[in-house]
């Protein structure tokens, strides 16, 4: 059994966002300082489908179950 709380998941959900920027530098698809300055102001979130209800009513009007998790990018 693995458990692992709300703060683990952002955690490793941000470190999985630096791996990707840095292959997407590395391969020459973003300038390094266009990544670190967007590393810098978005982080990744874990919440609730319910927080973002009117978006995924928007989007698609498909039924899902209320106890789905998602993970978001947010910064600015």
């Amino acid at each position: 059994m693995f458990s692992i709380t709300e703060e683990g998941l952002e955690d490793i959900a941000d470190n999985i966002k630096v791996v990707v920027l840095k292959a997407l530098v590395r391969d020459g698809i973003v300038d390094p300082e266009v990544a670190d300055k967007w590393a810098e102001k978005h982080t990744v979130l874990h919440r609730n489908k319910s927080i973002f209800r009117t978006l995924t009513d928007k989007w698609g009007k498909e039924k899902t179950e209320d106890n789905k998790y998602y993970f978001i990018v947010v910064g600015g």
